[in-house]
């Protein structure tokens, strides 16, 4: 009966996190490409900055320390990944 228990508490946490790793690869993704849409053509590395700036004091302020610049890039990379992906999987 143990054995039955830890099995099923075993495949209840990997349950877990298959789904938190689709969330955040969601949410990563959606993230980049809003970020890059309002970026649109890339226009100046200086407005890439500034935004870029803006938008990852605000998420630090609203959410925690673990948000940083590296992170909003890795985002973005997240959006042309997946729509790189898309396009030549069709």
């Amino acid at each position: 009966m143990l054995a039955h228990v830890r099995e099923l508490i075993d495949a209840a946490r990997q349950r877990v996190v298959q789904a938190f790793d689709a969330e955040i690869t969601l949410l990563y993704w959606k993230i980049g490409c809003r970020v890059s849409t309002k970026l649109g053509c890339w226009h100046r590395f200086d407005d890439i900055k500034q935004i870029t700036i803006e938008v990852v004091h605000r998420l630090i302020t609203d959410f925690s320390k673990r948000w940083s610049e590296r992170q909003l890039h890795y985002c973005v990379g997240w959006c042309f990944a997946c729509a790189t992906w898309d396009r030549t999987n069709r």
